[in-house]
């Protein structure tokens, strides 16, 4: 499951990051794309990795709780 795990880590990370990007980008009223200021973009990024690493727990906990049966 070790790898499983960062697996779940790193595709959760990735996919909520590029969401987070989104929304960050959904009220600005220019056409173009912009990316938020590096501290914006570090907590972004930190935020998603704690509950990236949550997701992780919980797919672990669920995977153990039901291959257990």
């Amino acid at each position: 499951m070790k790898g499983v795990g960062i697996l779940v880590f790193f595709t959760t990370f990735i996919l909520f990051v590029s969401e987070a990007i989104i929304h960050y980008n959904i009220g600005n009223p220019s056409s173009k794309i912009q990316w938020p200021s590096g501290k914006e973009l570090g907590l972004i990024m930190g935020t998603v990795a704690v509950f990236s690493l949550l997701n992780s727990f919980f797919v672990w906990g669920l995977e153990k709780i039901f291959s257990a049966e």
